[in-house]
Order: C-alpha cells, then sequence, then structure tokens
C-alpha cells in the first residue's frame, strides 16, 4: 500500500495476497472438514460392522435352537415328558413324588 496525494493506493498484489490467502483458508477447512467427517464415517462403519457380528452370531445360535428343536431326540423327549405319549408296545408308568407304599 502507497499513500500518494492523500489517498491510499493498494497495489494489486494486495488483492491477490488476500486472495492466495482466503483460498488456502478455504482448502484447509475443506480438508480439515473432510477429515473429519472420514473419521466419523470410519468409526460408523465399525460400529455397523460390530453390530453386523453380532447379529451373525445370534442368527447362528438361533439356527443351532431351530436345529436342537427340530431333532428326534428332542421331540420324542418333549412327547414322553410333557406329553406323556409312550411308543406303541410300551407300558406307561406313573410316578407319583411323596406317595408311600403300601405296607405289608
Amino acid at each position: 500500500m502507497v499513500r500518494k496525494g492523500g489517498r491510499l493506493r493498494v497495489k494489486p498484489r494486495f488483492f491477490v495476497l488476500i486472495g492466495v490467502f482466503f483460498l488456502a483458508v478455504y482448502l484447509v477447512y475443506g480438508y480439515v472438514d473432510g477429515f473429519l467427517r472420514m473419521r466419523a464415517m470410519r468409526a460408523e462403519l465399525e460400529r455397523v460392522r460390530a453390530e453386523i457380528q453380532r447379529y451373525q452370531e445370534l442368527n447362528a445360535q438361533l439356527r443351532a435352537e431351530i436345529e436342537h428343536y427340530n431333532s428326534d431326540e428332542y421331540i420324542e423327549r418333549v412327547a414322553r415328558e410333557e406329553l406323556g405319549l409312550v411308543k406303541p408296545g410300551e407300558t406307561p408308568v406313573i410316578v407319583i413324588e411323596g406317595a408311600r407304599l403300601p405296607s405289608r
């Protein structure tokens, strides 16, 4: 900046420097903003991956339970213990807890 005749005269180079300064600030802001967004997205991605892993483990556990409940052994046990069913030719025996045997 130069004073000439009582007026302040600004050289064109000053405007170029101001423009470069604002461009640099804009680029730094854009970089920092992009970096922070990327970091947040990576954290979100890790959270989602962990959630997917938990659901895959839960899914495997539920599939194992379904397989167990569909097994012949489980179905037979439930039929015998809870429904009181017997196979053909078997004689059902009912045990009454706390009952006394007749004395001889």
